[in-house]
């Protein structure tokens, strides 16, 4: 889940600037008990409706919006399957014409430009696109 903050805020970085990034681990969400009682248990009771005659009253509290399956494999929605490949598609066609080169007095650097904290935080970098030198078999 990706959110973009408007104010000011806290990060693991300690940075007060507007417009932040913050990425939350779905899987983190999921386990924690402040969303679901027994988190780490098998519990297929608590998706039930409360009238159910298995409904079990300990996850009246849970919130199941804390847990979302179609938006992670292996339980994806189907139609992302197929938008990715129309990315990848995309991607390859665009890739196959053109090379990438780093935006006016830009440099990337794997070592020094990215910081990783469970997931990349991926720094803005602009790039542009430039027809392919002619080469045989392309």
């Amino acid at each position: 889940m990706l959110r973009v903050l408007k104010i000011s805020s806290l990060t693991p970085f300690r940075t007060n600037n507007s417009q932040v990034t913050c990425q939350i681990s779905h899987f983190a969400a999921a386990r924690n008990p402040r969303y679901f009682t027994d988190p780490l248990e098998y519990r297929p009771q608590r998706w039930l409706p409360s009238k159910h005659p298995k409904y079990e009253d300990k996850h009246q509290n849970d919130d199941p919006k804390a847990f979302l399956p179609f938006n992670q494999e292996p339980r994806m929605c189907s139609a992302s399957a197929i938008a990715w490949t129309q990315m990848k598609l995309y991607l390859a066609k665009v890739l196959w014409t053109c090379d990438i080169e780093a935006g006016p007095g830009q440099e990337l650097s794997f070592d020094r430009g990215f910081s990783v904290c469970t997931m990349w935080n991926k720094l803005q970098f602009w790039v542009g696109f430039v027809p392919v030198k002619s080469k045989e078999g392309r």
